[in-house]
């Protein structure tokens, strides 16, 4: 059996980053699609003030894609 993923090529960090961003600006606009707890808010919200304070302290993605095993 052949793998055909092997003959497909693979998206730029770039173009992956592009994609993400899509996807992200996606979900904002479906507000509806979901609701949160009150503490899975009070979560995001520690999250988002936390990245604004320091932006370098995430993780690069292509350790975050080595992490969870997949690939893009």
């Amino acid at each position: 059996m052949s793998r055909k993923r092997d003959h497909v090529e693979r998206p730029t960090e770039t173009e992956s980053l592009n994609s993400l961003q899509e996807i992200s600006d996606g979900l904002g606009q479906e507000t509806d699609c979901f609701d949160l707890s009150s503490a899975q808010a009070t979560e995001l919200d520690r999250r988002l003030a936390q990245h604004r304070l320091d932006p370098s302290g995430g993780a690069a993605l292509d350790e975050l894609v080595a992490k969870l095993g997949i690939w893009l």
